[in-house]
């Protein structure tokens, strides 16, 4: 039986090393573009944190809320896209009153863009608005 050799190796065993080649190169291709896509609702924002997909940018890192009614529906949002495990962030909460609600998020990645996230919910009697508010680190 004939033998087959590409530089001396075994033509069968160059092959399935090719293949587990590209087997591997596709593996680490897809797996690098979905850890670059953080979450399919959201977007990012100035100094790379997450903002709702559908929110407007206000200028001066301020965002209008993207859909979201409540400043419960939003921390959910950070609790998904940031880890609900307390490792990336701790949430604050500066005040409630009747018409304002605020909490704060601060960073705990030194290495992050930003150093913290205010999320204000303002509302009266016929309509609220809820914004996110960004502090870049310096």
């Amino acid at each position: 039986m004939q033998t087959w050799t590409v530089r001396g190796i075994p033509a069968w065993r160059s092959h399935a090393a090719l293949q587990i080649f590209g087997a591997l190169c596709l593996v680490l291709w897809l797996g690098g573009s979905y850890a670059a896509q953080a979450s399919p609702s959201s977007k990012r924002g100035s100094c790379g944190v997450m903002v709702p997909k559908g929110s407007e940018d206000l200028g001066g890192g301020r965002y209008s809320s993207g859909g979201y009614e409540d400043i419960d529906g939003i921390l959910k949002f950070y609790r998904k896209v940031y880890g609900s495990d307390g490792k990336n962030y701790k949430l604050r909460q500066l005040f409630v009153l009747r018409h304002v609600s605020a909490y704060h998020l601060r960073s705990l990645n030194s290495s992050s863009g930003w150093s913290g996230i205010n999320v204000a919910f303002y509302r009266n009697r016929r309509n609220y608005r809820l914004q996110i508010y960004v502090i870049c680190r310096s």
